[in-house]
């Protein structure tokens, strides 16, 4: 059952995250019919209620702060649960990236147990993505602990 929540807290955002880098990505290139690809403006990525992580550059790399930890959740008026987010929120932050920027994405976990956090459908490096225990060179982030994904 500790490992579903750890696993479910990094789903909850990397839905987000997914989605953000998609979108973000998908809109820098079109092609025109006849297969030549032409230039598009970039598209203001936004979902409701959700905020957008802020990021510091240091030497040309994105950088993020993520804390994973337990919140509390209104899923009604006046109705709250505890949950896993990030940054103090369920879902967490939504991470902003343009196609071919570098990016790095601190992570602290301030719960009682281990987390992690899989890029669902990004092309990333084995090591910095998975699940611990089903891929072997996954990141395991135990409690008080802290590891940086670097994209």
């Amino acid at each position: 059952m500790k490992s579903l929540k750890y696993i479910l807290s990094g789903v909850i955002i990397l839905a987000i995250l997914a989605v953000g880098w998609w979108i973000a990505a998908g809109q820098s290139k079109d092609q025109t019919a006849n297969g030549n690809q032409k230039s598009v403006q970039p598209t203001q990525t936004s979902s409701p209620n959700v905020k957008k992580a802020e990021y510091e550059m240091e030497d040309g790399v994105k950088v993020f702060h993520l804390t994973a930890e337990e919140v509390k959740h209104e899923v009604s008026e006046d109705v709250f649960m505890k949950g896993l987010g990030y940054n103090g929120g369920t879902p967490g932050p939504m991470i902003v990236v343009n196609e071919g920027d570098k990016v790095r994405i601190d992570v602290e976990n301030d719960m009682d147990e281990p987390t992690s956090v899989h890029w669902h459908g990004l092309m990333v490096p084995n090591e910095m993505d998975g699940v611990p225990g089903v891929e072997p060179d996954s990141p395991k982030i135990d409690p008080g602990d802290h590891f940086s994904y670097e994209i």
